[in-house]
C-alpha cells in the first residue's frame, strides 16, 4: 500500500529584488516522496502570481491542467523518503500579469506542481500548491514595497496559503 505521494515546502533562497521594472525573488523548494513507491518523470513548474479574490485557486488549476502529461526529458525519479530541493528565481513582469508601474506594495504567491506517476499506474498524479511571500517577523505582517529596492532573505516570510491539492 502507500503509493509514492510528494509533499512540498517552500523557503526562500535569495532577498528579493525589486527595481529597473522587474521583481525577482528566489525560492527553493523542497520536494519529498512521502509514500513507500518511488515517484517517477516527476517535474515541477511553478509561477510567479499577483492574488485577485479567488482567482489564485482558478490560476493554479489551469497551470497544473497544463502540465498533466508524462514528462520524459525534464523530470527526475524520487526514491522512498528521498527529498530533493528544486531552485527557482521567478521573475515579474512574465507573460501574463499586471504593468510593472501599477504595482507599488505587493504580496507575491508561487503557484505550481509537481507531476509525477507511479509504478504500476499510468495516472499522472499532481501535489499542487500555494505560497504567499511577505516581509517582517510574523505572518502576513507586510506587503513588499516596491520602493524598498531589497528586502532580505532574512525578513522574507514564505507560507503555505489556501488552494494546494494533490491528486
Amino acid at each position: 500500500m502507500g503509493a509514492g505521494r510528494l509533499s512540498v515546502s517552500m523557503e526562500a533562497d535569495g532577498d528579493c529584488e525589486v527595481g529597473g521594472g522587474s521583481i525577482v525573488l528566489p525560492v527553493k523548494l523542497k520536494v519529498t516522496n512521502i509514500g513507500n513507491t518511488p515517484a517517477m518523470r516527476a517535474h515541477t513548474f511553478m509561477k510567479m502570481v499577483f492574488p485577485k479574490t479567488g482567482l489564485v485557486q482558478d490560476e493554479l488549476r489551469a497551470l497544473c491542467a497544463e502540465q498533466l502529461k508524462p514528462n520524459d526529458y525534464a523530470s527526475r525519479l524520487v526514491l522512498p523518503k528521498e527529498t530533493y530541493d528544486r531552485l527557482w528565481v521567478p521573475t515579474y513582469p512574465d507573460e501574463s500579469g499586471l504593468p510593472m508601474e501599477d504595482i507599488v506594495a505587493f504580496w507575491p504567491h508561487i503557484i505550481g506542481c509537481v507531476s509525477y506517476q507511479v509504478l504500476g499506474d499510468d495516472t499522472v498524479h499532481q501535489t499542487a500548491f500555494v505560497y504567499g511571500v511577505s516581509k517582517g517577523p510574523d505572518q502576513f505582517s507586510g506587503f513588499i514595497d516596491k520602493s524598498d529596492g531589497t528586502t532580505p532573505r532574512d525578513i522574507l516570510r514564505v507560507e503555505v496559503q489556501s488552494g494546494g491539492f494533490a491528486t
